[in-house]
């Protein structure tokens, strides 16, 4: 897996790398994901911004994006009508979340809900790299080749985004990007719940 958001396409040498990357990763059939990332104050103006997450979805396999993301790449609509417009640009699964809200995992041939668990909040920080990342390692766990992501099953949309959800939800607990993961904070965790 090649993934990567919009933070490396900010200026050179990173944009061109970050380019030749995807082409490389493409060319050799490896999958290639995006994480829409806005950040608009890392870029001198919001249309660059906006055309370099197009450009980067363009090429991309998985996209990942928040749905203020998704509203300010394609506009308004609904979910379905964000998912579709996303598909056009480019990828085929698109993974769309909204905090606490249930999310959707959308490819040419159909859209899953899912609705993340229920945790004590404690900061959201990291919770959508988490929930790529699980995503990412449900696909490698699973074998799935780039060309296969327009075949998921319903049931294979649905197995990922549980996967998924769950990592996003736990990062929220902890304060900070990975505290959530950390064996201790885990122990502390299974402690709390009375597991073993």
């Amino acid at each position: 897996v090649l993934h990567h958001g919009t933070v490396t396409m900010r200026q050179q040498p990173a944009l061109a790398a970050t380019r030749r990357a995807a082409a490389i990763a493409r060319e050799a059939n490896v999958l290639v994901s995006v994480d829409v990332n806005l950040r608009y104050k890392m870029y001198s103006d919001r249309e660059t911004l906006l055309e370099r997450a197009r450009e980067a979805i363009a090429v991309a396999n998985v996209v990942k994006t928040a749905r203020e993301e998704a509203v300010a790449l394609v506009g308004a609509g609904s979910t379905r009508d964000l998912c579709e417009r996303l598909l056009e640009l480019g990828g085929d699964l698109i993974m769309l979340t909204d905090g606490d809200q249930p999310f959707y995992l959308a490819t040419q041939q159909q859209v899953v809900e899912g609705q993340p668990p229920v945790v004590s909040v404690v900061d959201t920080t990291g919770a959508g790299d988490a929930f790529t990342g699980a995503a990412l390692a449900w696909l490698c766990r699973s074998q799935i080749a780039p060309n296969a992501l327009r075949e998921l099953s319903a049931k294979q949309l649905d197995e990922l985004g549980r996967d998924a959800a769950r990592a996003g939800a736990h990062a929220t607990t902890a304060l900070g990007a990975v505290a959530a993961f950390s064996d201790e904070v885990q122990l502390e965790n299974r402690a709390v719940q009375g597991q073993p």
